[in-house]
């Protein structure tokens, strides 16, 4: 995604719109969307702590 949309994509989503709905209004993919606003997702942690255990995928 271009540098000078990412401003405007995080605005609106912070808004309370859709990554669907900027994918659609902005011509990119949702993954596009996903990582311009990654750090601005509830589930964001950022950098792992030091010290701190990567988390293990189960086993099945």
């Amino acid at each position: 995604m271009a540098t000078d949309k990412t401003d405007a994509v995080r605005t609106a989503y912070l808004e309370g719109r859709s990554i669907a709905a900027l994918a659609r209004d902005h011509g990119v993919s949702r993954g596009a969307i996903r990582t311009a606003v990654a750090d601005l997702m509830p589930d964001h942690n950022g950098i792992a702590q030091e010290g701190t255990p990567a988390l293990e995928l189960p086993v099945s």
